[in-house]
């Protein structure tokens, strides 16, 4: 095979060859992106009736959703919020018998989050958990 045109024809041959057996090896599936679970979720239900909150005491994991319904069970409009939450969560006017629902993420952790009507704390959420990423100190 001293002639270019056979070295390049033999070249050609082989590459084909190589190329077959490459394409007949198993192939990997496209990695599929990971997709987090949602956060869980929890409901709460807080009723105002004549200045005093029910439950007085609720305490959810950090990191959860909360669906809390706020109504007012008493005869006089309130204005209702949660102390540390107004990122999330506005204060809101409850005429009587009226309700409202939300759903946020309990997003910081602590024992001070007061449940508050009319500006005077009533009531307090508990968010257990570290703000710390797991692992990382």
């Amino acid at each position: 095979m001293k002639s270019p045109w056979a070295r390049l024809a033999l070249f050609i041959v082989t590459l084909a060859v190589a190329l077959a057996a490459v394409q007949r090896l198993p192939h990997r599936a496209p990695a599929s992106p990971s997709v987090a679970p949602p956060a869980p979720l929890d409901t709460l239900v807080v009723t105002v009736t004549n200045g005093v909150v029910s439950p007085d005491r609720a305490a959810f994991p950090l990191g959860h959703r909360l669906a809390l319904t706020r109504v007012n069970g008493g005869r006089a409009a309130v204005r209702i919020s949660l102390a540390g939450y107004e990122h999330q969560l506005a204060e809101v006017p409850l005429a009587p018998g009226e309700a409202r629902a939300d759903t946020f993420t309990l997003d910081l952790p602590g024992e001070d989050f007061a449940w508050r009507v009319d500006g005077a704390p009533v009531g307090q959420l508990r968010v257990s958990g570290s703000h710390l990423v797991a692992g990382h100190r």
